[in-house]
């Protein structure tokens, strides 16, 4: 989902406050798993 996926390279970038936990999560999976 596009929404989501912004939502993640938000958090990539820091911005985890625009976010929910749960994709503030899913962010840090992606990052660590190197999606």
């Amino acid at each position: 989902m596009p929404m989501q996926t912004e939502c993640r390279l938000l958090c990539d970038f820091g911005f985890s406050s625009c976010c929910s936990l749960l994709a503030y999560v899913f962010s840090l999976c992606h990052i660590l798993l190197g999606y």
